[in-house]
């Protein structure tokens, strides 16, 4: 479900993920062990949600390719 913050839609994770080629959940992973930047967040009830801004995919789709190049270097 996508995330509208200041009337922009940007993508939620699981849309985010998908986009990456990859599970929310090893999207979270990734974000929680430090390999990729943490996401913007937005106040949604009692929860912060995350959001995926343009910009910050691309950065993402720059991060894990390097990472996969990397891992078949080896």
């Amino acid at each position: 479900m996508p995330v509208e913050v200041n009337g922009k839609i940007h993508k939620s994770i699981e849309e985010a993920a998908a986009e990456l080629g990859v599970h929310a959940k090893s999207l979270r992973s990734y974000i929680r062990d430090g390999i990729l930047p943490e996401p913007p967040t937005v106040p949604t009830g009692l929860i912060d949600r995350r959001y995926f801004p343009d910009e910050l995919m691309t950065k993402y789709k720059k991060l894990l390719q390097a990472r996969r190049d990397e891992r078949k270097k080896r």
